[in-house]
């Protein structure tokens, strides 16, 4: 299991839950990650979108997913 945090003072704070019982012992390993300039995020997004979409379906899917749920029409908020 992989999880990624935040380093607060002494504490980590978790991006996900952890699914496990309390009073479990656990080993943890740290690797810090490093930040990538938004120069590097660019070329890296551009690289990506000029390679041939075979073989990114499940890329395909994640994006449809977020399409409809920002479509998806919630009621009129009454307030």
């Amino acid at each position: 299991m992989q999880l990624k945090g935040i380093k607060q003072g002494h504490n980590i704070r978790l991006n996900d839950n952890l699914s496990i019982p309390d009073d479990s012992q656990i080993v943890v390993e740290i690797k810090e990650v490093e930040e990538m300039s938004i120069e590097t995020k660019l070329q890296k997004m551009k690289e990506f979108l000029a390679t041939s979409w075979e073989g990114k379906e499940e890329f395909l899917e994640i994006m449809q997913e977020i399409n409809e749920e920002r479509h998806a029409y919630r009621g009129r908020d009454n307030r």
